[in-house]
């Protein structure tokens, strides 16, 4: 891979942004964008809060339309042959704690765990996670597990919660009961797409990324990505997320971002 003065970096979130709100499959003509601005010699980043089991999942062929992947909502960055660029793996002791302090809960309701590090693991967090996932029957489970992060381990964790959706994002996780529709997805503090991005860049050794990247998103874990580097997004995005992003960058479709970026670069 090699980078000129005039190489541009697009970088996009994956659900509700590539593969759209309310289809059933990846949208073509988002894919159909992609190949267009890769053959014209600039560089696709796909940045998701999939781990790779999940967005194979849905994009089995993803080393056709990205050069890079961000997965785990930032913990984890690789090439698209799977080589591994870095992975912000969580201590075993810290997991080990986490899971004490869980279980002293005595949550009144079913919840279900998985980690996003290799195999699948059901019911249990593995040591060495990038990134774990909590399914609660009820919203006042997920709601009283969100507090005990922030308050006894916000030093090393953070979390986002997602009530009464579901929330899957991963067709292998049919094993999740239906009830369970209250999430709280968790990484180490401090991690989130934007850093890295930053990271990223470093290491492909990108000189003024400011100047070269684009970035498109849709929800609130796209925020510092999308304010840090030329930020995107759609009219169906998170309500904090069309807030903050001005409205004439607020586009319909990444196609149509694409092409427009496109046009002008021509």
């Amino acid at each position: 891979m090699k980078l000129t003065d005039n190489t541009k970096i697009l970088v996009s979130d994956f659900d509700f942004t590539i593969m759209e709100h309310g289809y059933p499959d990846i949208t073509a003509m988002n894919l159909q964008a992609i190949k267009r601005w890769r053959s014209k010699g600039n560089l696709s980043v796909i940045a998701s809060g999939r781990s790779l089991p999940g967005l194979e999942s849905e994009m089995k062929n993803f080393r056709e339309y990205a050069d890079f992947l961000i997965l785990n909502d930032g913990a984890t960055i690789i090439h698209a042959d799977k080589e591994k660029v870095h992975s912000d793996r969580i201590e075993s002791q810290l997991i080990d704690d986490f899971k004490d302090a869980l279980l002293n809960l005595h949550l009144r309701g079913k919840y279900a765990t998985i980690s996003y590090y290799g195999e699948r693991e059901l019911d249990r967090i593995q040591p060495g996670c990038c990134k774990f996932r909590l399914w609660f029957e009820h919203a006042d489970d997920c709601r009283a597990v969100k507090t005990l992060i922030d308050e006894r381990f916000n030093k090393k964790f953070q979390s986002i919660m997602y009530l009464d959706v579901i929330f899957n994002h991963d067709t292998r996780l049919d094993w999740i009961d239906g009830s369970l529709q209250n999430t709280l997805e968790v990484n180490r503090k401090g991690t989130d797409k934007k850093t890295a991005l930053d990271r990223l860049l470093t290491t492909i050794c990108v000189n003024n990324p400011k100047d070269k990247v684009i970035a498109i998103g849709d929800d609130s874990n796209d925020l510092s990505m999308l304010e840090a580097y030329n930020g995107y997004t759609l009219y169906h995005a998170n309500e904090e997320v069309i807030r903050r992003i001005p409205q004439y960058h607020v586009v319909t479709h990444l196609y149509q971002l694409i092409a427009n970026q496109m046009k002008a670069l021509a």
